[in-house]
């Protein structure tokens, strides 16, 4: 014979067993998450992260690397390029004019004098299968302009027409010149 104190036990013990259950059922339908591919056409979202107050991201798209081809950007932490007090334009790989590319602006006002960044470059092809990451470091002016300046930076994907699923950019600033994370 069992005792009401058992069956009055069981009730409530089955009701947080019925519980857990459908709680981690809902959990697992919640932690299936598909992502699919769309078709972007040189667009995207820009997302500042803690951003610095004098550098901002204004677009980022796909691009024809211009001719003249920019200046390469230095890949040495210990040489970083100097940025201009006028807009410029740079290259962060070897590029050839024409050939497609991906094309990141950055905005630069009143920027702390002679502060190095570290630009890591970032995209993945579609077409290809291929990820390519490449680092760049610069340094902002030791007289900072008054105006805002606008720095291009084309990242050449070779002739013809490339698929771009992701991008990214990612500025660190450096703890001084010469010294990177």
């Amino acid at each position: 014979m069992r005792s009401s104190r058992s069956r009055s036990l069981r009730v409530p013990l089955l009701a947080v067993a019925a519980a857990a259950v459908a709680a981690f059922c809902v959990g697992l339908a919640l932690g299936a998450v598909s992502i699919l591919s769309a078709t972007e056409s040189g667009g995207g979202t820009l997302v500042n992260t803690l951003p610095l107050p004098w550098l901002t991201a204004q677009n980022v798209g796909a691009a024809s690397v211009p001719s003249p081809v920019p200046a390469t950007v230095s890949g040495s932490a210990g040489a970083p390029t100097v940025l201009g007090a006028s807009n410029q334009s740079f290259v962060v790989n070897a590029a050839t004019a024409g050939d497609s590319s991906v094309r990141w602006n950055l905005s630069e006002i009143s920027a702390a004098a002679s502060v190095e960044l570290e630009l890591t470059f970032t995209l993945v092809n579609v077409s290809s299968g291929i990820v390519t990451t490449l680092v760049a470091f610069v340094e902002s002016q030791s007289a900072p302009p008054s105006h805002t300046v606008v720095f291009t930076f084309y990242l050449d994907e070779g002739s013809g027409t490339a698929t771009l699923d992701r991008t990214s950019l990612v500025v660190q600033e450096c703890l001084s010149v010469g010294t990177c994370p």
